[in-house]
């Protein structure tokens, strides 16, 4: 399944558990997706350091129903490489839906770079008559070619695309035995779904790759050998199969997915190697194997699979010795789990693991830990510290979301990602470091920790991709090899004074918009660039120096700054972005410095306190509205002989401002500035010696 998709999957389950109420970040009832760039006619997505093929827009409204567009026709070739802003990128997967509804496309090359083609990736496609697909596409999506005239024009029987045993075509008749063909890399999603007649089927040892639904609802196959190549088992694969009795998986598989063996309500015997680690939600779910096991904690294999049964209170569980992975859901809503004592051989935790554990007042998580799941520990509401092993790499969406008696958290060195609302709502969390090889935090991390007063930051190039931290924020200290800080950083925190080390080089946008208690910050000479709306509606700011590096301000750059009264633009700012210091009605005089040569529309619009204004003989052009609104301006020296440009449409100061300000010129330059279209409005146009 999309790996998007199963993230939305996810995050709806999260929803639907905290459906009183109150304590799950809001989400969007609408989604929008385009793609991140086009290259010779193909658009594509950026996945890690990899490029997807993928649809020109698409959209899902609040009811779950997707809207996709694209364009493609005619023959499409698909490189193995492409290359973007300078980055090559390998092309590894055809996305969802990437040509979905192309009538007018007739061919494609896929080259063998690709491994992947997602779901309905070439779905209602009537004309595509000739397809490629190289050896090296190990896993087709669900519907992938439904619908084409490729696919309608196979005869009966399995259908391959390359070497996936893509979807059995036509009615099975019953007692059919299946072989699939040696060489076959992978199953297809659905390739085998609600064939009733399948009593048997012979995977071959080339086989890695089983998809999701690849059997669901084969009522009659009654035993099943996965051999040793296989290495993944997607989601739901044998759901439903009410006459499978039996199952060997093979040695090489590591993960069962969500729902593999759900319902398979004749499913007595299972052999799990030693290798699986991880095991899926519900993934025997309905079956008289799970059934019949006795109530406590249920063992797969290797794995803590499930406690079963009605746990009574004040629980202690310590997880047997030689257990590798606890899977999702194992202790799911065990209200009275007091403590649980894990292992040192455990390197999975699986999504949900302990969501609910609402009596979990702590847990020790050994460092052979590698990876922790989504809403691992979500709404363990008693739970008041945790360290995070040095071993783990990532912390999954919601991982801790809602533990409202957290109090101390230890994030170490070798965590890389924190992902969406990873502490959400962990309203006892008073401080948090973040430490220096963290590359990227969710959206909505932080928000709801309506105790956290103090953030340190070491992360030296981090990126966000939404407001990060609760508006209660009152102290952060930056670290002094930190050299971005991203976008919405410290948005709406109440931090009163920020000092920016010489190791920073740029400043996100909107870093710390809405920050109306921030009266001091100081820009060292490292930051080249400050994006937009960094300090927005910061409204207690009463004093700013942007330092020599920088070379652009950003749109609505201060914003809203009604204390400002003092800005100070260093020598190497060539541009001035939209509505930069708008309303800022507490400027009474502005040097707009001689390397500057454009001023963005609405650049200073309403300074109603604007008095003095002295414009560079660099400036080239200037835009719409750009000191509209500055009613008290008495005052402008523009010193370029060549009067800069200025809108055609709009104004760019207010009527009353050329009837009774003063414009100062250089001297030779005033016949010109009198026959300008908007400079001439002014009534006062006087030359000055500028030789000095």
């Amino acid at each position: 399944m999309n790996n998007r998709l199963n993230f939305t999957l996810l995050l709806l389950v999260l929803l639907l558990r905290a459906s009183a109420a109150t304590a799950v970040p809001p989400t969007a009832t609408v989604h929008n997706t385009t793609y991140d760039f086009y290259v010779d006619g193909i658009y594509y997505d950026i996945i890690g350091n990899e490029a997807t093929v993928t649809c020109k827009h698409l959209s899902v409204n609040k009811y779950g129903i997707f809207s996709i567009r694209s364009d493609y026709r005619g023959n499409v070739v698909i490189p193995s490489t492409v290359t973007h802003n300078g980055t090559t990128y390998p092309v590894t997967s055809v996305g969802f839906s990437a040509f979905y509804d192309c009538d007018s496309l007739m061919s494609v090359t896929i080259p063998n770079s690709v491994t992947s083609i997602e779901s309905e990736a070439f779905r209602g496609c009537r004309s595509l008559t000739s397809v490629n697909i190289p050896n090296s596409v190990i896993s087709i999506g669900h519907d992938a070619f439904y619908g084409t005239s490729w696919f309608d024009h196979q005869p009966d029987g399995l259908v391959y695309a390359g070497l996936v045993a893509y979807k059995y075509k036509g009615i099975m008749s019953e007692g059919t035995s299946v072989t699939i063909r040696e060489g076959t890399l992978g199953i297809a999603d659905g390739a085998f779904s609600g064939c009733r007649g399948l009593t048997n089927v012979t995977i071959p040892n080339s086989v890695t790759f089983i998809s999701d639904w690849a059997f669901s609802g084969c009522n009659n196959l009654t035993s099943v050998t996965i051999p040793n190549s296989v290495t993944f088992i997607g989601e739901w694969a044998f759901s439903a199969c009410r006459g499978l009795t039996n199952v060997t998986i093979g040695n090489s598989v590591t993960s069962i997915s969500y729902g593999v063996f759900y319902n398979c309500n004749s499913l007595t015997s299972v052999t799990i190697p030693n290798s699986v680690i991880s095991i899926g939600h519900d993934a025997f779910y309905g079956t008289p194997w799970y059934d019949h096991q006795p109530d406590g904690l249920v063992y797969a294999g290797l794995v803590a699979y499930k406690y079963k049964g009605t746990m009574p209170e004040g629980t202690s569980i310590t997880i047997r010795e030689g257990t590798l992975g606890i899977a999702d859901g194992a202790f799911d809503d065990c209200r009275y789990l007091e403590s649980v004592a894990i292992p040192n051989s455990i390197t999975s935790i699986g999504n949900l693991a302990f969501s609910g554990c609402s009596a979990l007042s702590s847990v020790s998580i050994p460092n052979s830990v590698t990876s922790i799941g989504h809403g691992a520990f979500y709404n363990c509401s008693s739970l008041t510290s945790i360290t995070i092993p040095d071993s783990v790499t990532s912390i999954g969406s919601q991982t801790f979301s809602c533990c409202s008696a957290l109090s101390s958290v230890t994030i170490p060195n070798s965590v890389v990602s924190i992902d969406y609302g990873a502490f959400y709502n962990c309203s006892s969390l008073t401080s948090i470091t973040i430490p220096d090889s963290v590359t990227s935090i969710g959206s909505q991390t932080f928000s709801g920790c309506s105790g956290l007063t103090d953030l340190i930051w070491n992360a030296r190039n981090c990126s966000t991709n939404g407001d990060m931290v609760t508006s209660n924020l009152e102290r952060v200290t930056i670290g002094d090899e930190v050299e971005v800080l991203p976008l919405y950083f410290a948005k709406g925190s109440k931090i009163t004074s920020v000092t920016i080390p010489n190791s920073v080089t740029s400043i996100g946008n909107s870093a710390f918009s809405g920050c109306r208690d921030l009266t001091s910050v100081t820009v060292p000479n490292s930051v080249n660039s400050i994006g937009n709306s960094v300090f927005d509606n910061c409204s207690s700011l009463t004093t700013v120096t942007i330092p020599n590096s920088v070379t652009s301000i950003g749109s609505r750059a201060f914003f809203g700054c009604s204390g400002l009264t003092s800005v100070t633009i260093g020598n190497a700012v060539t541009s001035i972005g939209n509505y930069a210091f708008d309303s800022c009605s507490g400027l009474m005089s502005i040097v707009i410095p001689n390397s500057v040569t454009s001023i963005g529309d609405c650049a200073f619009y309403d300074c109603s306190g604007l008095k003095s204004v002295e414009l560079p003989n660099s400036l080239v052009v200037i835009g719409r509205l750009a000191f509209c609104g500055c009613t008290n301006i008495s005052k402008v020296m523009l010193f370029n002989p060549t009067p800069p440009l200025c809108a055609t449409d709009m104004t760019t100061f207010d009527n009353d401002v050329f009837n009774v300000a003063k414009l100062y010129v250089p001297k030779e330059s005033v016949t010109l500035y009198k026959a300008s279209d908007k400079w001439g409005q002014f009534t006062h146009i006087i030359g000055v010696d500028t030789s000095n």
